[in-house]
């Protein structure tokens, strides 16, 4: 089990045979944020194909934050085949990437990928009030716009093929519904329904028609501001945690980004509301869901921003 820093340096020291660079590993620093896995950067001295830094994460057979609740390590695999297949039909796309795999052991449930680098910063916390790196003029919103719609609409073109089974993702989205998401706690938002459902009215009209079959339309099942990192040099992003990945409606990951984006709209003592007002419309514009389907992420994601 890989739960230390101590314990992640002896894993990788115990590569000898499978990746001899990566057995002089000596140090890993546990990463923040690993609500489900336990997640490290480690060092790789000399650096391995070109990165100085990796992620090292391994998927226990429990939450890593609450290890008396049993998840099952299926999510390892969902996560692994995802992050392939994604990496494979972005083809070294620069405006977005996902994590390249390097090591993937499926015993002890670990994989060893590529690091975004330090100096990246979530969605969530580029539009914080607090955050400096960033000026959210109109071209820097449409550029992200316009990355995360492309993100959307390749995902949308992957079919359901010999892999669907693995994405079924039962075991995780049975844990996700009855313990993660109510322990964020309920947040009312009883008086700002009228607000929200008048905003869903004046985009319903615009909606563009959903296919025939939408459960094989490839999702990547958690796209919330901490799945989104975004280099404040290149303005590039990277899409990470893959584990909820699945065939579902075309319109969910972008339900549940404009659902999390619309809490943090609602908090402008924390977060810059006009940018992230005009990120929302952008994104509506591009692919907006039924009511019910916003209505519904809304309900799930409204403490996520807010309680992070």
């Amino acid at each position: 089990m890989i739960r230390d820093e101590t314990s992640a340096v002896a894993y990788c020291q115990s590569l000898t045979a499978d990746l001899p660079s990566l057995s002089s590993v000596s140090s890993a620093i546990r990463l923040s944020g690993g609500l489900v896995n336990y997640v490290f950067r480690i060092s790789p001295v000399p650096a391995f194909a070109g990165q100085e830094t990796l992620i090292l994460k391994h998927y226990a057979p429990f939450l890593a934050r609450h290890n008396e609740v049993a998840f099952s390590q299926a999510r390892y695999h969902v996560e692994k085949e995802a992050l392939k297949l994604v990496h494979g039909v972005l083809n070294g796309n620069s405006r977005v990437k996902v994590p390249r795999v390097f090591h993937e052991d499926d015993q002890r449930h670990v994989l060893i990928m590529e690091d975004a680098g330090s100096d990246v910063v979530s969605l969530l916390d580029a539009f914080k009030i607090s955050c400096k790196k960033f000026d959210w003029d109109s071209d820097a919103v449409s550029r992200l716009a316009d990355q995360i719609s492309f993100l959307t609409k390749t995902l949308s073109g992957i079919v359901a093929s010999e892999l669907s089974p693995i994405f079924e993702n039962a075991a995780l989205w049975k844990i996700l519904n009855e313990f993660v998401y109510p322990s964020l706690g309920p947040k009312a938002i009883e008086s700002q329904v009228s607000e929200l459902e008048k905003l869903v009215a004046t985009c319903t009209p615009y909606l563009p028609p959903k296919p025939d079959d939408p459960s094989r339309c490839f999702v990547m099942g958690d796209l919330w501001p901490s799945s989104i990192l975004i280099d404040p040099h290149s303005g590039n992003i990277w899409v990470i945690d893959w584990e909820c990945a699945r065939f579902a409606d075309v319109t969910s990951d972008m339900s549940h980004l404009c659902a999390n984006l619309w809490v943090m709209e609602h908090n402008p003592d924390v977060f810059q509301a006009g940018p992230l007002r005009t990120l929302q419309a952008k994104s509506f514009s591009v692919i907006f869901p039924s009511p019910a389907v916003f209505l519904s992420c809304l309900s799930l994601v409204t403490a996520h921003c807010t309680h992070s």
